[in-house]
């Protein structure tokens, strides 16, 4: 448990253990981002081709 790992660690140790999971969490934050930017544009071109249709 990360926990257990911070508590455990010298001061040095767990400082860097809390910012390697702040930049892996960033890191999925912006994956996340790009997802969500990539799913509105397929919504907005499917949006655009059923007016298209109709």
């Amino acid at each position: 448990m990360v926990d257990s790992t911070i508590y455990n660690a010298n001061r040095e140790d767990a400082r860097d253990t809390l910012i390697s999971i702040m930049d892996d969490c960033e890191i999925e934050l912006s994956v996340a981002e790009a997802k969500k930017q990539l799913l509105l544009k397929q919504l907005n071109y499917i949006k655009h081709l059923l007016t298209k249709i109709e």
